[in-house]
């Protein structure tokens, strides 16, 4: 991610936990396991590191925040390509919007959409307990409900949880899309990580 703008003063605490998910042949390229189609991108993948990319998109989206002291906790992302092959059929970009905030009205003000990315403020909570996850059941990995994304996409999946001075916050958004190649692939990442910062920056409280 470039052209970013590094906030004045430090504010942001690392406490992440190092990557622990399974290699290509026990996860993502294993069709056997829950986790097939499901990529987790390790740290060494972020450019700037993770920690310094979400200290400077937070104090973008409300320059407030650095007076104060963040604490980060978990910054994940996945890419969910599992039913990629099940689903052919293609939406334009209104189907889409409208298919997500058709999903954010129907369920209670913790989920809301934000451009063209589904955020849950309460992400532990299971909305649709009878439902198969696409994905590993309970893990809060990149798994996701297929009645919550529009078919045929691809599915970008953010955690963020964190702590602003006294005040937890936790999220998980979803964006869906689809991408023809790699460069497709890293810029939805890098669109999802950007607008899941923003839109999460609308929900702190008191800055």
């Amino acid at each position: 991610m470039t052209n970013l703008t590094s906030p004045t003063k430090p504010f942001v605490v690392d406490r992440t936990s190092a990557d622990d998910y399974p290699g290509f042949a026990t996860g993502y390229g294993n069709i056997y396991s829950c986790r097939y189609g499901i990529r987790h991108q390790p740290a060494d993948a972020y450019s700037p590191p993770k920690t310094d990319m979400f200290a400077a998109l937070l104090a973008d989206a409300v320059p407030a925040v650095t007076n104060h002291r963040v604490v980060l906790r978990r910054f994940d992302v996945y890419v969910n390509e599992r039913l990629r092959s099940l689903h052919r059929a293609g939406d334009a970009i209104g189907g889409v919007a409208g298919q997500l905030a058709k999903e954010a009205s129907r369920t209670d003000d913790a989920v809301y959409l934000f451009e063209k990315v589904l955020i849950d403020a309460e992400p532990t909570v299971d909305r649709h307990p009878d439902e198969n996850k696409v994905g590993c059941d309970d893990k809060q990995e990149g798994e996701y409900y297929a009645s919550e994304m529009p078919a045929g996409h691809d599915v970008v999946v953010v955690w963020l949880r964190f702590n602003v001075g006294d005040q937890p916050y936790h999220f998980r958004a979803f964006y869906p899309y689809q991408p023809e190649n790699e460069l497709e692939v890293n810029a939805g990442i890098t669109d999802a990580i950007k607008l899941t910062v923003r839109g999460v920056a609308q929900r702190l409280e008191g800055l």
